[in-house]
């Protein structure tokens, strides 16, 4: 019996073929790595906002000789996550993560990092400003030192070279003491006056400004705002511990009230976890803040009793509370003392 069989020959590859596949396939992993890139770190011009936390004080707050209290002070802060395209994409199905365009959140004329900038300088601020009423309602003895005026924001139609965070050290070879007395020169000129400015910009090196002043409001003004920052000198040592990553004058009525429960007799807290949120001004007022809802989310996930609201947030924290049936007691408050009075009662 003869048997029969088959071979099968393996024809030569064509190199046109070769070359073709490769560059497909190539192309394809460079575009699917491209997109993936664009994905990971494009920053479109909107941020996210969502469910904050609590920063408990009674780890952050240290007073020398202070008195204890039970309970604790926290301020609540918003999670503020980058416009990246994933993050964006699945903001779409939570309903707590809000998308705000970018400048809604930032200073006018200035970026995202460059507001980062000025909110660390503000909650520096805050700081301080805490400690002075604090200090002032306990009747502390203390002393202002060290002052200094950054520029915070310059008008579109502002005529001059001085640039947001530029520290002003000088002005016309008169050294900088206070803001009133720079408001007083400045108006004893005509509009139009052109002034020559020593300043600090953002990196610390000193540069020559100049500015022309403008009218606005019966006054003469160079066309930007400041803000004011100071240091406090007292034999009563305060030691506050902040993060690099953390900003904003918000938590400055929750600085005060932890501050001043350390500073006197008594026990305020009385074994309440209170948190809350707003600014704190040198007379003792409790300014607005922005974000209440995703303070008071995260107030309401991490056990809150008492969540002081400023008077200004105060309609836009009930809607909230009651759309999202919040249980702990919400306080409006105008000033520093209307929380001290609640509390007390």
């Amino acid at each position: 019996m003869q048997e029969s069989s088959n071979k099968e020959y393996d024809s030569k590859p064509d190199k046109r073929s070769i070359i073709k596949s490769f560059l497909k396939t190539f192309i394809f992993d460079a575009f699917f790595l491209a997109f993936c890139a664009f994905c990971t770190f494009y920053e479109f011009p909107y941020y996210i906002y969502t469910t904050g936390g609590s920063i408990n004080l009674n780890d952050r707050i240290k007073v020398e000789n202070g008195y204890d209290y039970s309970g604790s002070y926290s301020m609540n802060y918003v999670t503020v996550l980058r416009g990246k395209l994933p993050m964006l994409f699945l903001s779409l199905f939570k309903s707590d993560w809000d998308i705000v365009k970018e400048d809604a959140i930032t200073v006018p004329n200035t970026s995202y990092d460059e507001t980062l900038e000025l909110e660390k300088l503000e909650l520096k601020n805050s700081l301080n400003l805490a400690q002075e009423v604090a200090f002032k309602n306990a009747g502390i003895e203390y002393e202002i030192a060290n002052k200094k005026c950054r520029i915070y924001y310059k008008d579109d139609e502002a005529d001059t070279t001085l640039e947001v965070l530029d520290e002003i050290i000088a002005y016309d070879d008169i050294e900088f003491t206070t803001l009133e007395t720079l408001q007083e020169y400045i108006n004893s000129f005509d509009e139009g006056h052109e002034f020559i400015f020593k300043v600090k910009d953002k990196n610390g090196k000193e540069k020559t400004r100049v500015g022309k002043s403008m009218l606005l409001d019966d006054r003469k003004v160079i066309g930007v705002s400041l803000l004011t920052s100071f240091d406090i000198e007292s034999d009563t040592k305060v030691n506050i511990e902040t993060k690099a990553s953390e900003a904003g004058p918000s938590g400055g009525l929750m600085l005060t009230l932890a501050i001043y429960d350390m500073v006197t007799e008594g026990d305020l807290a009385k074994g309440r976890t209170i948190m809350g949120t707003g600014t704190i001004e040198e007379d003792g007022s409790v300014g607005v803040i922005g974000g209440v809802k995703y303070k008071m989310l995260g107030a309401a996930e991490d056990g809150a009793d008492i969540f002081f609201v400023p008077e200004g947030n105060y309609d836009e924290a009930k809607k909230v509370y009651k759309e999202y049936e919040l249980s702990f007691e919400l306080v409006k408050v105008k000033t520093f003392s209307d929380a001290v009075k609640y509390l007390e009662s």
